[in-house]
């Protein structure tokens, strides 16, 4: 696989279904994209790796999903976004789910077994095993831990 060539750490048996656009500051950046064993990587997806990205083990990531690591202080009135950027780490835990065109900002936990809606803007940290929708992403439901039958 390309990526691990790349020198992205990347584990066995992970599905991806189209080119990823990656991208980070620094000469290192590569090695802040870290991928768990069996998970899917689907179409469109965008990973800006200011900080570091943790992806989980049998992670399924659908299509037009944009994960941000970068952000920048307020300035003055003159000029609120401080030219200088910072990263701050994102981790997605085991199992998780995240839906097209949901948006993971910087910092954020999303927990083990969580599904995050569609179209989602995920702001704050996400327990493990809920249901997650809206803008900002808000918990809609608990779900099971029981594997389905």
């Amino acid at each position: 696989m390309f990526y691990r060539l790349a020198g992205f750490d990347i584990g066995p048996k992970v599905t991806m279904f189209g080119r990823l656009e990656i991208r980070g500051p620094g000469k290192n950046w590569h090695q802040r994209l870290h991928i768990g064993q069996g998970s899917t990587l689907t179409t469109d997806i965008k990973i800006v790796l200011d900080g570091s990205c943790f992806i989980g083990k049998n992670v399924c990531i659908s299509p037009n999903v944009v994960i941000h690591t970068g952000t920048h202080a307020i300035g003055g009135p003159e000029r609120r976004c401080s030219p200088d950027a910072y990263g701050k780490d994102v981790h997605i835990g085991d199992g998780a789910w995240i839906c097209m065109n949901a948006v993971i900002l910087p910092g954020v936990r999303v927990g083990k077994g969580v599904v995050v809606g569609a179209g989602s803007v995920v702001a704050s940290d996400v327990p493990d095993n809920c249901f997650v929708a809206g803008n900002p992403a808000l918990i809609k439901k608990s779900l099971s831990i029981a594997k389905p039958v």
